[in-house]
């Protein structure tokens, strides 16, 4: 919780009609505006499939130039919440959490689609800020430039409350829980249950993709979609991911030092913490996973700067001592030869996925893995699921 004023800020509506147009949108929102609040300005307005497959709606990726009306204020201020408003005659939701799931493209047109792709981000991040560069144009990679490397792949960001000032009371296993429950949401017809999927997790978000699947693993459930998620995994990136745990001990310091003494988030950072014994079990069964998957693991080799709390207030900022948040010896798994492709990234742990070009050194590894796993999945994935509901054979075949 930095508390920095933003010049422009990235909101999400979800529940549209799928017949919306950008324009009724930007009207239904100027008609929120009250007569003391400043002129609302929308820079763009970027229609998307919506994620789920129960109902046939749009969501709205809607970037709005400060200052804003109060509406959006309260939403900025209190991330958890959202605002209903009418487009026509329906309810939508807006946000500035991108909690769930987002698609962050539409796929190409009358192309199959050939994998899903499906991005966490870390602690105390955002499901869209988190990818988003700094600087001038901030482009969000996963939007602006996988939809021209993976036109025919359905992109999306998985958002969780993950801030370190939250009320609420959550661990990995409940992380975990949520993006299986969730995942089978947008996965289920045959045809998408079967569709190679490569997941890419940055932080904490690492964390419970790899223990996502060691749950699905270990924890069937009677419909047998965690089996068929299990098979349709095929690549993996990490960013900066704490297998064995990170620094926590300045967090927990500053959120002391600010007044914020929620018990259960410093539980949390203790969970996460180095060395961690609860990390340590479902990392040992995650690496016995390892050869069914394709992985790359980036690592920083920037320090980072440290959280202080800001004078007067319950917020803080990272302008502290340099510190290295997630050592090598804990972003990489540690498996051999081309079981993991290894990459030291030349940033901050918080920049190392911030791409402000397609040119980004560690833009073109992410791109080439990607280009790879895409194009070896579909046959992979398919002799998996041949193997898991083998065809039976008729009469009329012997």
């Amino acid at each position: 919780m930095t508390s920095q004023t933003p010049t422009k800020k990235v909101f999400r509506a979800v529940g549209l009609p799928p017949e919306t147009t950008e324009t009724e949108i930007c009207d239904s929102l100027k008609s929120l505006v009250r007569g003391t609040d400043p002129k609302l300005c929308v820079l763009d307005t970027w229609l998307v499939p919506g994620c789920t497959t129960d109902y046939d709606t749009t969501d709205a990726i809607i970037t709005i130039e400060a200052p804003f009306p109060a509406f959006l204020e309260r939403l900025i201020k209190a991330p958890t919440e959202t605002y209903d408003f009418e487009v026509g005659d329906s309810a939508v939701l807006l946000d500035a959490n991108f909690f769930g799931f987002t698609q962050m493209y539409p796929t190409k047109a009358d192309v199959p689609i050939e994998a899903d792709i499906i991005a966490v981000s870390g602690l105390d991040g955002h499901a869209y800020d988190s990818w988003k560069s700094n600087g001038n144009l901030q482009r969000m990679w996963l939007r602006h430039f996988f939809k021209q490397n993976f036109p025919s792949c359905r992109t999306m960001t998985w958002g969780m409350d993950t801030s370190l000032t939250s009320q609420a009371a959550h661990s990995v296993l409940d992380y975990s829980r949520a993006f299986l429950d969730e995942i089978k949401t947008i996965r289920t017809t045959e045809e998408e249950q079967r569709r190679p999927l490569h997941l890419i997790g940055y932080d904490l978000g690492g964390v419970i993709l790899s223990h996502a699947l060691v749950q699905a693993k270990f924890d069937q459930d009677s419909d047998g979609s965690r089996a068929s998620l299990l098979k349709a995994t095929y690549g993996i990136a990490f960013f900066g991911t704490p297998h064995r745990g990170l620094t926590t001990e300045n967090m927990i310091q500053t959120l002391e030092k600010c007044g914020h003494h929620n018990s259960h988030r410093i539980d949390l950072l203790n969970e996460i913490n180095l060395d961690s014994k609860t990390l340590a079990i479902d990392f040992r069964r995650f690496v016995d996973m390892c050869p069914n998957f394709k992985i790359r693991s980036f690592y920083e080799r920037v320090k980072t700067r440290a959280l202080i709390p800001k004078s007067n207030t319950k917020s803080y900022t990272r302008e502290g001592a340099h510190l290295l948040l997630v050592d090598s010896s804990s972003a990489v798994i540690g498996l051999p030869g081309m079981m993991e492709i290894k990459t030291p990234v030349d940033c901050d742990h918080i920049n190392m996925v911030k791409f402000k070009s397609m040119v980004d050194p560690t833009y073109k590894s992410i791109r080439e893995f990607m280009e790879m796993v895409v194009h070896d999945a579909p046959k992979v994935v398919s002799n998996r699921f041949r193997r898991m509901y083998p065809r039976y054979i008729t009469l009329a075949e012997l």
